[in-house]
């Protein structure tokens, strides 16, 4: 893969986890109702995990820093 097609891949990754992570952690108490594609989309995905669908605290820290903290410096550095 050339840079330019590193760069692509980390800046759509970030851009992608960030809106679907962040998405999560700003409606993380109303996500059993939420009936939209992306609500639809992580009810589909916790049926492998289900501390999503249980409120649990520590899943919406963990996905609140790494949507701010690990992708958000995903797309900085696809920048550089």
């Amino acid at each position: 893969m050339t840079r330019k097609e590193v760069a692509a891949n980390g800046y759509a990754g970030g851009c992608i986890h960030l809106f679907f992570e962040g998405y999560f952690a700003y409606n993380f108490r109303r996500m059993g109702g939420m009936q939209d594609l992306f609500g639809q989309l992580w009810k589909e995905y916790s049926l492998s995990d289900s501390r999503y669908l249980t409120q649990d605290a520590f899943v919406l820290c963990m996905e609140s820093i790494t949507a701010v903290c690990l992708h958000l410096s995903s797309i900085l550095s696809a920048q550089c």
